[in-house]
Order: C-alpha cells, then structure tokens, then sequence
C-alpha cells in the first residue's frame, strides 16, 4: 500500500492564545492523504514547526523522520513531508 500526501495551497491555518504556560502558536497546512487502493482521498492537517515555511502545492511522501517512539514506547508520528520522486517507467526490452 502506496501513501502519498498532495498539497494544493500555500495557505495556512494560524491559532493562538495564553495558557498557565505561556502563548501558544499551531500553524497548519491542509493537505490530501491517498492510501493505496482507497477510491478517495482523506482531508489532514500537516502541523508547522514554529518559523517553517508551508510546503509548496504537490505531491510528498513522509520523511523517516516523522516517526519517533513516545514516553510509553509507543509508536508515534509527526508528519514531515518530503517531495515525492516519481518513479521511471522500466525500460522495454527490444
């Protein structure tokens, strides 16, 4: 099973405010999850780093880095996009 991210806008959603720890800042960027053989694809929000420029309009694959191990060693996931390579068509024997 093949999952490809595709970002169609530059624009992102801003949200802040103050709690017991201070101000607080989410930026997120909408994008469009397709998984394999799913006929449509699944509206996500991408999370920001706090100065990270949104991703350009196009086609991503997750970075090996968007996987972590969390505090009860569980398996995590903070999506982190890298440009999708499309693959070369294998050549035709003559």
């Amino acid at each position: 099973m093949g999952i490809k991210i595709e970002v169609v806008s530059r624009d992102v959603d801003v949200r802040s405010g103050t709690n017991s720890r201070g101000d607080w800042t989410i930026r997120e960027q909408h994008a469009y999850l397709h998984k394999g053989s799913e006929p449509y694809p699944a509206l996500i929000k991408i999370t920001l780093e706090k100065d990270q420029p949104a991703y350009e309009p196009g086609n991503y694959q997750l970075a090996d880095n968007s996987f972590f191990v969390g505090k009860y060693n569980d398996l995590m996931c903070r999506p982190r996009l890298v440009p999708l390579v499309a693959q070369a068509a294998p050549a035709k024997a003559s």
